[in-house]
């Protein structure tokens, strides 16, 4: 239903509707396209605890699907299910990408806790300081159906990719 009413909103657009229409439909956009955009780390293999990130802030042991670069790293025993998104709110467009009329990407990197929760987030790509602030506020409040190991929540890594279009 969203997409049917983006579609809508395209249209009027294109026939000659405000900027207040236009700047609506790039926050729609950016929030689908964030929506799409979180992945989990690492490969197709066993879980592992993260060699980087052992622990988050708050103690708990951090996994992520084993890579094909890491298979020295031991495997944890079990079968690992991925954490699925509730709540992903949209991020706030950054007035300098409104003002260059631009768009861009902002990945982030975090760790979805035991109660579904994104903490720990850090930017690791951005096109600017003000797209990379608004990235962070919307992924720290991203709420997720945790991810289990053998049916226990445990706490995961994964990138979100944020973006920012204006169409």
């Amino acid at each position: 239903m969203l997409e049917k009413n983006c579609f809508h909103l395209r249209m009027f657009t294109l026939a000659g509707a405000s900027l207040l229409c236009f700047l609506l439909i790039a926050f729609r956009a950016t929030t689908l396209s964030a929506q799409d955009d979180v992945k989990t780390l690492g490969g197709e293999g066993p879980p592992i605890v993260v060699p980087s990130r052992p622990r988050d802030s708050r103690g708990e042991i951090v996994y992520k699907n084993q890579g094909s670069d890491e298979k020295d790293q031991p495997a944890v025993p079990g079968t690992l299910v991925q954490p699925v998104p509730i709540k992903l709110p949209g991020a706030k467009y950054p007035k300098s990408l409104k003002r260059a009329r631009a768009g861009g990407d902002v990945t982030v990197e975090g760790v979805i806790t035991q109660n579904g929760e994104l903490i720990d987030g850090s930017v690791v790509n951005t096109v600017d300081v003000d797209s990379a602030k608004s990235a962070l506020n919307a992924v720290a409040r991203y709420r997720f159906k945790p991810a289990t190991l053998d049916g226990r929540p445990v706490a995961i890594l994964v990138r979100v990719i944020v973006h920012f279009r204006i169409w």
